[in-house]
C-alpha cells in the first residue's frame, strides 16, 4: 500500500504542522468539547507519541482520571497515519521537481467548513475510492488502538469529511 517512504516528502516538522491541522479540524467535528486541551494534548504526543495511549502514565501526570475518556490522543495517531497515506498519495501522482512542495499540496486538501471551491493550483481532489481507503485506514487504527466501534467510525469520518470538497 505504501511502497514509498512519505517522510522523504515531509520533513518531521511539516508532518506535525499538517497533523496538527487535521486533526484540530477533525476534531471540530468530532469532540468540539476537547478543543480546550487540544493544544496541551497534541504538544504530549508529539513528545511521546507512545505514553499519550498508556492511561497509567497519563492519570499519574495529571493527577486525576479525566484524560482518560478524550478522544484527542487517539486521533492524533489515526492522524498521523493519514497524513503520511496522503502524503504518499501525493508524491505517488506529481513529479519529482514538486517534492518540496507536497506538504503544500497535502494542506490544500484540508478543508474547513467555510471553504467551497478548489484553490487554484492546488492538488486534484481525491477520488471516492482513496477517500475510501483513507477512512478504512483511519476507522481500523482507531480500533487497533482499542477505540469501540462508534468512537472509531466518528473518528474515521471526522478526519475523512474534512478533505471531502463541497
Amino acid at each position: 500500500m505504501e511502497s514509498n517512504s512519505p517522510r522523504d516528502a515531509l520533513s518531521s516538522a511539516e508532518e506535525q504542522e499538517l497533523v496538527t491541522a487535521l486533526a484540530e479540524l477533525a476534531l471540530e467535528q468530532a469532540a468540539p468539547e476537547e478543543l480546550a486541551v487540544f493544544p496541551e494534548t497534541a504538544d504530549e504526543y508529539f513528545r511521546d507519541p507512545e505514553a499519550t495511549l498508556h492511561p497509567r502514565q497519563r492519570e499519574e501526570a495529571v493527577g486525576f482520571g479525566l484524560e482518560l475518556a478524550l478522544l484527542t490522543p487517539y486521533l492524533m495517531v489515526v492522524v498521523t497515519h493519514v497524513v503520511r497515506m496522503l502524503a504518499s498519495l501525493i508524491e505517488q501522482s506529481v513529479e519529482e521537481e514538486l517534492k518540496p512542495s507536497v506538504a503544500q499540496l497535502v494542506h490544500k486538501l484540508f478543508r474547513r467548513a467555510d471553504q467551497t471551491a478548489a484553490e487554484p493550483g492546488g492538488p486534484a481532489p481525491l477520488t471516492p475510492n482513496q477517500l475510501r481507503r483513507l477512512r478504512d485506514t483511519a476507522y481500523e487504527r482507531g480500533i487497533g488502538l482499542g477505540l469501540d466501534e462508534p468512537r472509531a467510525s466518528l473518528l474515521a469520518d471526522s478526519v475523512v469529511g474534512r478533505l471531502v470538497t463541497d
